[in-house]
């Protein structure tokens, strides 16, 4: 995590890498999980992506 000034310890943001955040999810009991990276409409999946993909999983 990396916080900011201020009253208190504000976060400012996190930075994960894509390996770690599958790592999680199946190290969470997520297995099928999957980067959408194509265009899906019918799920609100619309390219450009600046600045984020969907990630879906499915929990066991």
């Amino acid at each position: 995590p990396v916080f900011h000034g201020g009253p208190g310890s504000t976060l400012e943001m996190r930075l994960f890498g894509l390996q770690d955040i599958f790592r999680a999810l199946e190290a969470a009991g997520f297995g099928e999980v999957q980067l959408h990276e194509a265009a899906d409409p019918e799920w609100g999946v619309f390219p450009p992506h600046s600045y984020g993909l969907p990630i879906s999983a499915v929990r066991h």
